[in-house]
């Protein structure tokens, strides 16, 4: 199946080359595009024309592909803005909350978007249809090839840039990394960590009261969990004053850059990978006339740096003998270890190549850094704007802490009930990322839970999906669903979760977690979800206990790719959570 499917891809990519060199050849003829003069500055100016002509032509034999299909056309959906633009300018706007809404309270669970040049897309957040998607039918509805090219741009092939067989391979490897067992022997790590923030902001309050930005707390201590139990590495030792790390500031800006490259990243960015060498490819980043790539290429050029001189320590270290970090392997007190040491252990045709296990460090590190921190840092806002649900659960925290004598074991931690609602209420309503992208490797009908009605008046009970069409899932669609989480699925109550209702119980949501796809599903469901909820639960311990958190200004969060929070008055650019902080109270 994988060896057709390349050869497919190989035949696609062959016509698609030939269509746009007599789209080139024909282009110069008419003198749309000057022939090439093999001088400096002339030399430059054809190569960057040739860059966007090509860049064009794939868009546009995407977008014909596209518009030939119409099977889509009579499921409901809101008018396209612009036949350029569809309706992305609202769908993917930063303030699209209201508008997305509107698309549910209109038109369901199951709607047709229009898309670039009229694209026809499909999204949903149909029980039956995601269970389809990301269980029963996960080998058709692969992640789309867009978003694994600009994984596997930025941080290579690791586990978020990798699929099929490669894929299979490393979850396969990684998967005793992030066991139960392991998450009980980091925890005390973990903790060591938390305590070295709470003393900062201890001496950053001075027994008083003051602003301060939680956020930047909640992203500095997720990376140096990151850091000390993904690779025994420290980036940060979580002194006052913060020293600016490139391996992380690279990672934060991943987002804001791929932004700028959104019509590149839906309509080229896979073809463009696929053609020349990587020499040939550097070059036309080097003279294209997207300033973003070239941000793009430093980016990941830099990342690729750090995760190798990391890797290349512990390598060396491991070979060298160095004691520490010897039985640090052996111990398997990190991932990073484990997984080298399994790797070591694994049968030849098991084993993964050492650009595939460096290629794991950027990846956990984005995927785990700013995901939990912002994820803390919505609980902390929600906590701070419910003072009764505060004082309840520092209650609660502190019964266990008091009964344990220290910090609270990872047992008890994980079952304790109040705290786990919170966490479970913050992930459903204010999920991190609000959706995920799939397209079909071929036609396919997708049964739906409730029928549709279409356009033409009849009853839509199955979707008829083409091959290729691009199919959002809406992750926040799903997890505010009136239909299966009842009439108040919109409000922030940790309550709910002492008494789920049976219409959700009964719906079969298809997450690896409380019903939820926050963390998605399948194959490609996210594997540290355990080390995500004990970093959560863990430094919700320990802050709640100390400080107690009041809102400050109002706060606006983005609806980016990853969701931000940042002051609704002033500089709205860069992700800033500020909250009054004081000691809490005996």
């Amino acid at each position: 199946m994988e060896a057709e499917s390349a050869g497919n891809v190989a035949q696609k990519s062959e016509r698609e080359c030939c269509t746009i060199e007599a789209l080139l050849n024909a282009a110069r003829r008419s003198g749309a595009v000057p022939m090439p003069a093999f001088s400096g500055s002339t030399d430059m100016a054809f190569l960057s024309a040739l860059f966007v002509v090509v860049v064009a032509s794939l868009a546009l034999i995407k977008v014909f592909r596209r518009f030939t299909k119409a099977e889509l056309e009579n499921i409901p959906g809101p008018p396209a803005e612009s036949f350029i633009r569809g309706v992305f300018p609202k769908y993917f706007n930063a303030n699209g909350w209201a508008y997305h809404r509107y698309l549910w309270g209109t038109y369901g669970a199951v709607i047709r978007l229009k898309g670039m040049f009229g694209e026809n897309a499909l999204y949903v957040h149909d029980p039956k249809a995601l269970h389809h998607i990301f269980v029963k039918d996960q080998h058709i509805f692969l992640q789309s090839p867009t978003v694994a090219a600009a994984y596997g741009l930025f941080f290579g092939p690791g586990l978020l840039g990798s699929a099929g067989k490669r894929h299979k391979k490393q979850r396969q490897l990684l998967n005793p990394a992030f066991s139960t067992g392991n998450m009980r022997q980091m925890t005390p790590m973990i903790y060591d960590v938390i305590h070295k923030m709470e003393s900062s902001v201890m001496a950053q309050l001075n027994n008083g009261e003051k602003e301060v930005d939680m956020l930047s707390w909640m992203t500095r201590t997720t990376l140096e969990i990151i850091g000390q139990c993904g690779f025994g590495h420290s980036f940060d030792d979580l002194g006052g004053k913060y020293i600016d790390n490139p391996f992380s500031s690279n990672l934060g800006q991943i987002v804001p850059v791929s932004l700028k490259l959104v019509f590149l990243r839906l309509y080229a960015l896979h073809h463009l990978i696929k053609i020349g060498s990587p020499a040939f490819r550097r070059l036309m980043i080097a003279i294209s006339p997207f300033p973003a790539l070239r941000e793009a290429r430093d980016i990941a050029d830099s990342l690729h740096r750090s995760a190798l001189e990391i890797f290349e320590v512990k390598r060396k270290a491991l070979f060298d003998g160095d004691k520490e970090t010897t039985q640090q392997f052996t111990q398997g007190r990190d991932i990073l270890s484990i997984l080298m040491k399994l790797n070591m252990e694994a049968p030849e045709e098991d084993k993964i190549s050492d650009e595939e296990l460096y290629g794991q460090i950027a990846t956990f590190t984005f995927a785990g850094m700013d995901t939990t921190a912002n994820a803390l840092g919505r609980a902390l806002w929600a906590l701070a704007n419910h003072p009764s649900a505060q004082k309840r659960i520092r209650a609660e925290i502190r019964q266990a802490l008091q009964e344990a004598g220290g910090d609270i074991p990872y047992d008890t931690l994980m079952a304790l009930p109040y705290l786990d609602a919170i966490c479970r209420e913050t992930l459903r309503l204010y999920p991190v990322a609000w959706q995920m992208i799939r397209k079909p490797t071929e036609d396919i009908m997708l049964p739906l839970s409730r029928p549709v009605k279409g356009l033409d008046g009849s009853d839509i009970n199955e979707v008829f999906v083409p091959k290729g069409a691009t199919v959002f899932c809406g992750i926040q669609g799903s997890n505010m669903n009136v239909e299966t989480w009842g009439p108040d699925a919109h409000e922030w109550k940790p309550e709910r979760w002492f008494d789920l209702p049976k219409t959700l119980t009964s719906a079969e949501i298809p997450g690896i977690y409380s019903n939820l796809l926050t963390f998605s599903a399948g194959n490609r469901a996210c594997i540290g979800y355990k080390l995500s909820q004990l970093e959560m639960k863990a430094i919700l311990a320990v802050v709640i206990n100390r400080f107690e958190f009041q809102p400050s200004q109002e706060i606006f969060w983005r609806m980016t790719s990853i969701v931000t929070p940042v002051p609704a008055q002033g500089n709205q650019i860069h992700p800033k959570l500020p909250l009054m902080v004081k000691l809490a109270s005996d």
